[in-house]
């Protein structure tokens, strides 16, 4: 699904958390999904409140005090007029609307330096998953309550680390939505930032140390909390080689990394037909950061990256088969989808700054094993023996000739189109006619 990011309007409305965490609460959780969507708000209304009192030196005087199981978690004072404890409660209030609609999929906690979006200091993630079962649930109060208590001891264990100072600084919250959320969806207290949004989401990837907090099942809806910064943990105890490396079986799990809520559930969302989604590449996913184009007279989507269409006036998009462009030969498909998937790694490695795994595993085995032979041609990619490390400056090269035209970008001399246009430096991440990323 799209990425989708909001930053909040100000307000004043006061969010008052009147249910907090408790065995009752706990037992009903996976009683129904409507107890189960209302315990999952009261643990991310937790989480929050917590990390912001362990994390940073924000005054304590913001937070009330409570205990569960014997740990401690805290959630935001009602009383207060703290300009980020407001945000806050507009944050999650618009969370918890997608939330109750099944459109919430991924939350993002992001703290990066004062007026510099694109230093991302330190980032939690909540990997949100519905179960398609709404009528039982194999999952116990008691397990749920251990799980609980799990991630509540993780959280209140990062206090130990060093705290980020509350005037160096900027919080945001960053959402994306699951594949069936209507295109014209928006929460309340939002408004567009494309440029942060994506600015932040850039630089989201770019440290390779990750702390897993805790995972809560109800049965109903999952959730699986991850945290990533330098502060995190000391540099002794980093193992990662590079901020840039990453295997590729890593890279994929990272990308799809909740487990389960029903066996025959997949990992990996693809589209519905009812997308109409018939891009190049034949891939028929959306990937994190990538942009889809819809073409003004048939209305299907396409990649950006694999029709090389980024600017920002969707309706002037119109695909080959809307131009009468002439039919192509077995192989010029096949060489088609391969220049195309190459351009789509290279697009999703360069604004995740990670390994394009995701979209390489997508690929049929014959097309996967062309477009990485390219990659390590190029030397976006290398090979140590054991697994591919990413070469940020080569794969910078590569972007800059993807979002041209540059003739060498045909690395395989797939057939030209005449929908290609020229770079347009400022929307280059905004194209299309739908709606995409958006910020807290």
């Amino acid at each position: 699904r799209f990425k989708n990011f909001f930053r909040v309007k100000m307000s004043s409305t006061q969010h008052k958390f009147s249910d907090l965490l408790s065995s009752s609460v706990v037992h009903t959780a996976v009683l129904n999904p409507v107890a189960s969507r209302g315990y999952l708000k009261k643990v991310l209304s937790a989480a929050f409140a917590t990390i912001l009192h362990k994390r940073t030196t924000l005054d304590a005087a913001l937070f009330r005090n409570h205990n569960f199981n014997g740990i401690d978690y805290n959630m935001f004072s009602v009383t207060t007029k703290s300009e980020i404890v407001r945000n806050f409660r507009c944050w999650t209030k618009g969370a918890f609307h997608a939330l109750e609609r099944n459109y919430l999929q991924d939350l993002y906690l992001v703290f990066t330096k004062v007026n510099d979006p694109s230093d991302v200091i330190e980032s939690y993630k909540f990997k949100f998953k519905y179960s398609t079962d709404a009528k039982a649930s194999t999952i116990t109060d008691d397990e749920l309550d251990r799980m609980t208590t799990s991630l509540l001891e993780s959280i209140n264990g990062l206090d130990m680390r060093e705290l980020l100072e509350t005037d160096k600084f900027s919080p945001f919250v960053i959402i994306t939505y699951c594949n069936d959320t209507p295109r014209d969806y928006q929460p309340p207290f939002h408004r567009n930032d494309y440029l942060t949004a994506s600015t932040i989401f850039k630089n989201l990837s770019t440290d390779g140390t990750r702390l897993d907090l805790g995972h809560i099942l109800t049965g109903f809806h999952s959730v699986k909390c991850r945290a990533k910064g330098k502060l995190l943990v000391p540099e002794e105890y980093d193992t990662t080689q590079s901020k840039h490396t990453s295997t590729v079986d890593e890279t994929a799990e990272e990308l799809d990394e909740d487990d389960l809520l029903t066996n025959d559930e997949p990992a990996t969302r693809e589209f519905s037909n009812s997308l109409n989604l018939d891009c190049p590449c034949n891939l028929h996913k959306m990937y994190c950061s990538i942009n889809t184009i819809e073409c003004y007279n048939c209305k299907s989507l396409k990649h950006t990256p694999c029709v090389q269409f980024f600017s920002a006036i969707s309706d002037k998009y119109l695909c080959d088969q809307c131009q009468n462009s002439p039919a192509l030969t077995p192989r010029q498909i096949v060489l088609q989808q391969e220049t195309s998937v190459y351009r789509l790694a290279v697009v999703f490695a360069y604004f995740n700054r990670i390994v394009p795994s995701d979209v390489l595993d997508s690929a049929p085995p014959q097309c996967k094993s062309v477009v990485l032979q390219e990659l390590v041609k190029r030397k976006i990619l290398s090979y140590d023996g054991i697994k591919y490390n990413l070469d940020p400056n080569q794969l910078d090269i590569a972007a800059l000739q993807v979002f041209g035209t540059d003739s060498d970008t045909n690395m395989i001399c797939a057939p030209e189109s005449s929908t290609l246009t020229n770079y347009d430096s400022n929307s280059i991440i905004f194209s299309g006619a739908s709606r995409k990323r958006k910020l807290f």
